[in-house]
């Protein structure tokens, strides 16, 4: 079985969704990850001013990450 025929068995859809998916779950990945640094570099730093906001602002990126993650997964 060659690669032309396994591509052959899904539909240029279902592959397009499935890479879209492998990359929205890496999307996530970054999410937490920046999540995690964000929280890290505020526990650091004394000035606490803004930490609250870039925590907010990085929760909110881990909650488009998981909408958009999501948005993919009923889309397939």
């Amino acid at each position: 079985m060659q690669l032309a025929d396994v591509i052959g068995l899904f539909s240029q859809d279902l592959f397009v969704s499935l890479v879209l998916f492998v990359l929205m779950i890496f999307y996530g990945f970054f999410a937490v990850v920046l999540f995690i640094q964000i929280t890290t570099y505020n526990r650091i730093m004394t000035q606490t001013g803004f930490s609250s906001i870039f925590q907010l602002l990085g929760f909110l990126h881990i909650l488009i990450a998981v909408s958009l993650l999501l948005l993919t997964i009923v889309t397939i």
